[in-house]
């Protein structure tokens, strides 16, 4: 299993001089700030490129904070939530038209759960018609049928890669891996970083914000027997764990949250190492 760490239009350098090899962007940043070096730096760098479409900045115009869609939070009418959202994925479709050499996995534009099905049709034959190949998100409660979608998207995508929410539990997702497994499809898991999750399901990959944490909310993270994550407070008791790993811990003392992250991120690689090493896989 692999694990893409997100924020790498932003710590693309600590990623990278920390050995992260699989590196998730948001198109959306890159395309807005003309961050198109980066994405060929981590090419050079070897890197494996996730790059996330953005969808999510289109989800909080139309009102949709946590998965709760909220009236009182939507900026756009439907009719210019959908005009906003095909000017983007013009500016999208070019993006990786222009620098499909430097990236491996691209998600479709997933806005259904603020417009409907038919518009994420319409933004799929899109793609199709530009000759851009996606990676097809399935989400519980934006299609008319979800589980025979399930199945139809694993049929279409067979030896392929899709891509699931990351709010079932356990069952269902064991329930949606079985059916994928026989069409050989492998599946993404969209923010499914619990260790139990992850060493019990045959996900191919899943994404993190995670790692960052430390440097928002003060979160520790830290590997040893048990993958563990601590108030702040607990850096004091691993400081010559920290001190080994090449971490300057008067900056950690300092609250530096460039250092926050390089730590937090060390204990990430290492954990990340156990979970390939005992994580199942059922495709070729």
């Amino acid at each position: 299993m692999k694990i893409f760490f997100a924020g790498a239009e932003r710590f693309l350098d600590i990623l990278i001089d920390n050995g992260a090899k699989n590196l998730l962007f948001s198109a959306y940043y890159l395309i807005k700030d003309k961050g198109t070096e980066k994405l060929y730096k981590a090419r050079e760098a070897g890197c494996t490129i996730f790059l996330d479409s953005g969808a999510h900045t289109f989800h909080k115009l139309g009102g949709l904070f946590w998965g709760k869609k909220r009236k009182s939070e939507i900026r756009l009418n439907r009719k210019e939530l959908e005009k906003e959202i095909l000017k983007y994925q013009e500016k999208y479709i070019n993006f990786l038209i222009k620098n499909r050499k430097a990236i491996d996995i691209a998600i479709e534009l997933d806005v259904a759960v603020v417009t409907d099905w038919n518009f994420q049709i319409k933004l799929k034959d899109n793609f199709k018609q530009a000759g851009t190949t996606i990676t097809e998100v399935w989400h519980q409660k934006v299609t008319p049928d979800p589980e025979n979608e399930w199945i139809d998207m694993c049929r279409r995508n067979s030896n392929g890669l899709i891509a699931i929410e990351g709010t079932r539990s356990i069952g269902e997702y064991n329930a949606k891996l079985k059916v994928a497994e026989r069409f050989n499809t492998k599946v993404h898991g969209f923010a499914l970083t619990r260790e139990e999750y992850m060493l019990k399901l045959p996900f191919y990959s899943i994404d993190s914000t995670s790692w960052l944490s430390g440097g928002r909310y003060g979160t520790t993270f830290f590997a040893c027997n048990k993958f563990r994550s601590e108030d702040k407070m607990f850096r004091r008791k691993i400081k010559n764990h920290l001190i080994e790993r090449g971490i300057d811990y008067k900056k950690i003392e300092n609250d530096e949250y460039r250092e926050v992250h390089k730590a937090d991120l060390k204990y990430w690689l290492e954990f990340e190492k156990f979970i390939h090493s005992r994580s199942k896989k059922y495709w070729n």
